[in-house]
């Protein structure tokens, strides 16, 4: 017997499918796809209405701290300091 149902990807479905486990059904009968089609297109700045979870400027930033904190503290050892 095979039962198909769609549902939207949740903690609930995660805890559903531990459920199925405990009750006896083997992990390799249980098979889980998202239905959700992820676009090729990606945003440079993500808004608050929409955010794919891809971000250019959030790497740029985070890149750029690093960077930064890694440059102060290397320029510490330098005689003119760290702004030179």
């Amino acid at each position: 017997m095979q039962v198909f149902s769609t549902f939207d990807h949740s903690i609930y479905l995660e805890l559903a499918i531990v459920a199925l486990e405990r009750s006896g059904i083997p992990k390799s009968q249980i098979l889980a796809i998202p239905l959700e089609v992820k676009d090729d297109h990606f945003l440079i700045f993500d808004s608050i209405h929409q955010s794919d979870g891809i971000s250019l400027f959030d790497i740029a930033a985070g890149l750029a701290t690093a960077f930064a904190v890694i440059g102060v503290s290397v320029g510490f050892i330098l005689t003119w300091g760290p702004i030179y």
